[in-house]
């Protein structure tokens, strides 16, 4: 990729070995998030480098779902994500299902109902 581009991994189930070979490239750990968002059946897997920013996988869902990034708000745990924070930053934990990132349409002052 560009120095620039931006690169989220989307995952289905376990990752094949070719997918996995870049993380051997980059030292550190990699975390898989699954992405929600309310009252849509549809969920993502992604996979991101713990030094990475959120922003790539804010950046990533809005692009698949073409959704205006200024307009969904996410959050892990019940607290929101900022975009330059670090994956690790989270606290997340090795197996993917635990690890879910929910996105929710802003509404005007308001913060998403948990």
């Amino acid at each position: 990729p560009e120095p620039n581009e931006l690169t989220c991994t989307f995952v289905k189930g376990k990752a094949p070995a070719a997918a996995a070979a870049p993380a051997a490239e980059r030292p550190g750990r990699r975390f898989i998030f699954t992405v929600k968002q309310k009252d849509v059946a549809d969920e993502n897997k992604m996979r991101i480098h713990e030094d990475d920013e959120m922003s790539k996988i804010m950046k990533a869902f809005c692009k698949r779902h073409q959704l205006d990034e200024d307009s969904i708000l996410f959050s892990f745990d019940g607290a929101t994500i900022k975009p330059t924070q670090a994956a690790r930053s989270l606290d997340p934990e090795e197996e993917p299902e635990v690890n879910q990132i929910d996105a929710a349409v802003k509404t005007a002052g308001k913060a998403p109902k948990r």
